[in-house]
């Protein structure tokens, strides 16, 4: 038999839910394992210094205890959920800052970029200054060694 099994079946014992037939069963059992005998010398012993102490139990003491469980096993849980809600606003606020931060390069490009834009429409313009200065080109109708081809036939 597991070890699981025969405290179990000790524990019955000792909570008077076993049968005869199953009582037998344990007793031969431990008689075989050391780890049970071991097991039932410590409940005996517990079990002896229960009876012994005859304070009454407070009829609340079970809803005290109740109530107190329920609270140390909601805490937990509640703090579990809390990191993770922590954990997930945290990475939250990095991603706002670096959208923030990578706005703020955006135009900061922007604005060069338009700097850049202006630099190059005044330059075309004094370009275009530059260039309907000048004095129209002329050209002489006059030909200088003027060569004339003509057909043999």
């Amino acid at each position: 038999m597991e070890k699981e099994q025969i405290y179990n079946l000790i524990d019955a014992f000792f909570h008077d839910e076993l049968s005869k037939t199953e009582e037998s069963i344990l007793f031969t059992v431990l008689s075989e394992n050391n780890e049970g005998k071991e097991y039932f010398k410590e409940m005996l012993k517990f079990s002896e210094v229960v009876k012994l102490t005859s304070d009454e139990v407070p009829e609340n003491l079970d809803r005290e205890i109740l109530i107190r469980t329920v609270k140390f096993s909601t805490k937990k849980k509640r703090t579990k959920y809390q990191l993770s809600y922590l954990f997930a606003f945290l990475i939250a606020v990095l991603f706002i800052f670096a959208s923030f931060f990578f706005y703020q390069k955006l135009q900061d490009y922007n604005r060069e970029i338009k700097e850049v834009h202006k630099i190059v429409d005044y330059q075309n313009k004094v370009i275009s200054l530059f260039i309907n200065s000048l004095p129209a080109a002329r050209v002489n109708e006059t030909l200088q060694n003027e060569i004339i081809i003509k057909k043999n036939l």
